[in-house]
């Protein structure tokens, strides 16, 4: 037997795989029970087929993706069980040459989890254990206090954030007290976000560097209240940055470094309006300079925005940016990052389909700009259909414009029984 003690983070992942198993083991053990009532258990099983093509260039298929998907809950008085999973099968790498062996290893074929979690009710505490996703802050689809969870960029920034929010292994515990609900967070094996290998349709220039693991876990906690009228969450969180820095101390890398968040939101309804803020301090935040060296600065990154409802319509604005604290002209970063959201969202036919437009305009690095429609329908209980329209423009440095050139139809199929 080889012997981890050396590889604390094979030891972590080796831990929690046989966690999983014997979790799901535990489960359909439960199944078999007869003294268990059906009304306690909730399954939900998914078959999908989605693709999506390019507008420009070639226009051809980019993903042909086949899902197979099990959503599964067990409720009892004190104890609760929840997995979420689905495989996927993606054969444009089959007869496609346009992308990489990396990307076929990473994406024709993966089992992605979105919970894996036990659940105890014990008095006024609330104890989760397993692969979890955790929501921080008010910003619509914006990061900005939400940093418990990394981001798997494959389909780069199409998508709710929650749809490509990775699961991490943690303890997580809830209590009240008083006029508060309260959080803590044991995050046991955390990850960083997850980038695109070399080759695949929307790599990113770091994604050539191999990354530098270290034995990493992280501590959050979270307050929040009805103050004055107002919703008011306050945060807390130690961990790893999940954006990397390139390392040249021992070859090319890219290293996560540790930082400190401090922040809060606040959201205040009023009338038809609802009101929203979102600040957050990072100290220690790691840069890279034109040299590659790294250099520490706090980051202060802040949020404004307004939902108004006019009949079937939610109409939202939001306003961001970030102030890098004693910035100079040699950092890998500007010193602001302003980025402004509109959307429009209703719910049509009786609740049957779902429409999104959006539009988001960043000033980093240049200007660019990102425009989607999102529009969903529910026929009856057992089918869903999905349509998506992303179009990219901008500078080519940009975030947004350097994939201008990939903007997409994405068309979705859903059967549940």
């Amino acid at each position: 037997m080889k012997d981890l003690s050396s590889h604390p983070i094979k030891a972590y992942r080796l831990l929690w795989r046989t966690a999983l198993i014997l979790w799901l083991g535990l489960g359909l053990g439960l199944v078999q029970n007869p003294v268990l009532a059906a009304s306690e258990w909730y399954l939900e099983k998914r078959i999908a087929l989605d693709t999506a093509a390019r507008l420009a260039g070639d226009k051809s298929l980019t993903s042909q993706v086949a899902q197979l998907a099990l959503k599964a809950q067990y409720h009892a008085e004190s104890i609760s069980l929840h997995l979420d999973g689905q495989w996927q099968y993606d054969s444009v790498y089959q007869w496609h040459s346009r992308y990489s062996d990396q990307a076929q290893d990473q994406y024709q074929q993966r089992f992605w989890l979105d919970e894996a979690f036990i659940e105890w009710r014990l008095g006024n505490y609330d104890l989760a254990l397993g692969y979890q996703k955790v929501v921080w802050g008010q910003a619509d689809d914006l990061e900005i206090t939400d940093v418990v969870n990394p981001l798997d960029l494959k389909d780069f920034v199409f998508f709710d954030r929650d749809q490509y929010r990775i699961s991490l292994p943690m303890l997580r515990l809830e209590t009240s007290l008083k006029h508060w609900q309260l959080q803590g967070l044991w995050i046991l094996d955390t990850q960083p976000n997850q980038q695109p290998p070399p080759g695949s349709e929307f790599s990113l220039e770091s994604a050539a560097f191999p990354e530098a693991e270290t034995d990493r876990t992280e501590l959050g906690v979270k307050a929040e209240g009805f103050i004055g009228g107002s919703d008011l969450s306050l945060y807390g969180f130690y961990g790893y940055a999940d954006n990397p820095i390139i390392d040249l101390s021992s070859g090319p890398r890219l290293v996560y470094h540790q930082e400190t968040l401090l922040g809060f939101s606040l959201a205040r309804p009023l009338n038809r309006w609802v009101l929203r803020s979102e600040w957050a301090w990072f100290w220690g935040r790691s840069f890279n300079t034109d040299q590659y060296a790294r250099v520490e600065r706090d980051v202060v990154q802040g949020l404004l925005a307004a939902d108004y409802l006019y009949r079937d319509w939610l109409f939202t604005v939001q306003a961001t940016d970030r102030w890098i604290q004693h910035w100079r002209r040699d950092l890998n970063a500007d010193r602001r990052a302003p980025l402004y959201t509109l959307a429009a969202d209703s719910t049509l036919l009786s609740g049957q389909a779902n429409v999104r437009l959006a539009i988001t305009h960043s000033e980093d690095s240049g200007q660019g700009q990102l425009y989607q429609i999102k529009t969903r329908y529910r026929p009856d209980t057992h089918w869903e259909f999905a349509a998506n329209l992303d179009v990219l423009a901008g500078d080519k440095d940009h975030f947004f414009g350097q994939f201008a050139d990939r903007d997409r139809l994405w068309l979705a199929a859903t059967y549940l029984f």
